[in-house]
């Protein structure tokens, strides 16, 4: 008794989604070998079974390096107000 290798029942290659003819054992157009039964992919649902959504947590922000430890931001400085220098090294006027 010899063993005949299974046939893919599928209408697209898994490789390279070119349509497949009945009986086909490998893909014309890349070669892939339609006897080996690809591996099955893991179930993984987004949402539950019951389709509530998990509430997201509460972001808890880090507190600024240069705040003062009671939650209270560093001074903010418009550009115009801090100093510069060109390309060349040259102070900004």
């Amino acid at each position: 008794m010899s063993q005949m290798p299974q046939q893919a029942a599928v209408p697209k290659c898994p490789s390279c989604e070119e349509p497949l003819e009945s009986g086909d054992r490998f893909c014309g157009a890349c070669g892939y070998d339609l006897s080996v039964v690809p591996a099955r992919p893991e179930d993984s649902p987004t949402l539950a079974v019951n389709g509530a959504v998990p509430a997201p947590d509460g972001v808890d922000w880090p507190v600024a390096r240069d705040s003062d430890g009671h939650g209270h931001p560093a001074p903010l400085h418009a550009a115009a107000e801090l100093p510069g220098t060109d390309s060349g090294g040259s102070p900004l006027l």
